[in-house]
């Protein structure tokens, strides 16, 4: 953390939605296209960097950007960082999230700029969590790269102090919530630390949170058809991609298959040595609900080493246990300062989550000139979507849209303790998803 205070400084500076300070800040590219790998040199507070940039899709837009728009040179005295995040979670509707939340607030703090979201590059630049698993958290001289560059628009000198103060930017990677890197010289069985979730609210005083959750098992479904197709195409591996996914018929089987697995899998670790696995393909509701509330001891370590240190087509599963997640961000962060939201009460009451935004951010501004209800707030929001699932092709497979009935009622009856877990914590019955 030391590292960090000598270029991050505790205190922002007044009446700014981002986290800016004054600084020297400089970067520079050599690369000369977009298919090239360049390296991003600079200096930031005295220090050095000097990095390549792989062709990765969240690096490649902050890296187009200084490449292009300031012809490969760029500094100012000024540099800027969220104090706002969306830790999560993936394929939880996150996306249109962060477009919601930015439209609310400028149109409720009387701000008739755009969205923010033109001050970033990428919404997910993945640097507290790196897209690949990492045991720690990223150095602190890397912080000038890349991670300002995503918002350097932000920091362009050309802006006016008065515009800056208003530029809410937002990091909205939604794995942040679930990957906990760990310092190196940490014992590698050390399950229940809390690294980045007191990270960040250190680093940012005072930071805001939102986390979006949508039914488990529904999250499950996107993930497997989402990772399944990007992992074919990035890897090539044509001939299963051919015969395995864009077999329409095949898919909801495949995600059966992978389910049962994961589960068997989750429930071999989900015990001591000396004990037998918990009962569940065989075990009624109730037989199976009291196995595990009665080793939720076990919880942490278990869902720690499968996210952390399997793949992450095989740790999905785990990712859709919220409460072991959620509980690490609350034992370090007060309440008021992180807002959870159900992507079912997004879709359907849009008003009520846009209020619970304003509370969050403390805005009162335009709210009692322009009424909060459902159509209001759509109206406001029209424009912003979701990920598009263009990779896989619903119009021609449309069976592969709908999940075996009998793979819903298995990972219904699995999510079932853990969703009670997560509707105990947050003291609301509608993360039950019953």
């Amino acid at each position: 953390m030391k590292e960090y205070r000598k270029v991050i400084p505790r205190q922002s500076l007044e009446h700014h939605a981002s986290h800016c300070w004054h600084t020297d800040y400089s970067a520079s590219t050599t690369a000369l296209s977009l298919f090239r790998t360049g390296r991003v040199t600079g200096r930031i507070a005295g220090q050095k960097f000097d990095r390549p940039t792989d062709f990765v899709f969240y690096g490649r837009s902050a890296f187009l950007e200084l490449s292009s728009r300031f012809n490969g040179r760029f500094s100012s005295n000024t540099v800027c960082l969220p104090k706002t995040y969306l830790l999560g979670f993936e394929k939880c509707g996150s996306t249109y999230l962060w477009c919601f939340i930015s439209k609310i607030i400028n149109t409720f703090s009387g701000n008739s700029r755009k969205s923010s979201d033109k001050y970033h590059a990428d919404k997910e630049p993945y640097f507290w969590t790196p897209f690949l698993y990492t045991t720690s958290l990223p150095h602190s001289d890397t912080i000038g790269n890349p991670y300002l560059l995503n918002f350097l628009q932000a920091s362009d000198p050309k802006i006016t102090i008065e515009e800056r103060k208003h530029i809410m930017l937002m990091d909205g990677t939604p794995s942040t919530v679930l990957e906990w890197p760990k310092f190196r010289e940490s014992d590698p069985d050390l399950a229940n630390y809390c690294l980045l979730p007191s990270a960040l609210p250190q680093l940012f005083p005072n930071s805001k949170y939102v986390v979006i959750m949508r039914d488990p098992v529904d999250m499950l479904y996107s993930n497997f058809w989402w990772t399944y197709f990007i992992e074919t195409l990035v890897l090539n591996e044509l001939s299963t991609f051919i015969n395995d996914v864009y077999d329409a018929a095949q898919g909801p089987k495949i995600f059966h298959n992978r389910s049962v697995s994961k589960i068997n899998s989750f429930l071999q670790c989900f015990r001591d040595k000396s004990q037998a696995p918990c009962s569940f393909f065989e075990a009624t509701l109730e037989e199976y609900n009291d196995c595990i509330s009665s080793r939720t001891h076990l919880l942490s370590n278990c869902v720690h080493e499968i996210t952390n240190e399997r793949t992450r087509k095989e740790s999905a599963i785990h990712r859709g246990i919220y409460y072991v997640h959620v509980r690490k961000w609350l034992s370090v962060l007060p309440r008021d300062r992180i807002l959870f939201v159900r992507l079912e009460t997004l879709k359907k009451e849009p008003a009520k989550i846009a209020s619970q935004v304003l509370d969050l951010f403390e805005i009162n501004g335009e709210r009692n000139k322009l009424p909060l209800t459902d159509e209001v707030v759509r109206n406001i929001t029209a424009d912003c979507s979701t990920n598009s699932d263009g990779l896989i092709d619903y119009k021609h497979s449309p069976d592969i849209k709908n999940m075996l009935k009998e793979t819903k009622v298995m990972l219904k009856k699995f999510f079932v303790p853990f969703n009670k877990l997560l509707a105990e914590l947050l003291d609301s019955d509608q993360f039950l998803w019953n």
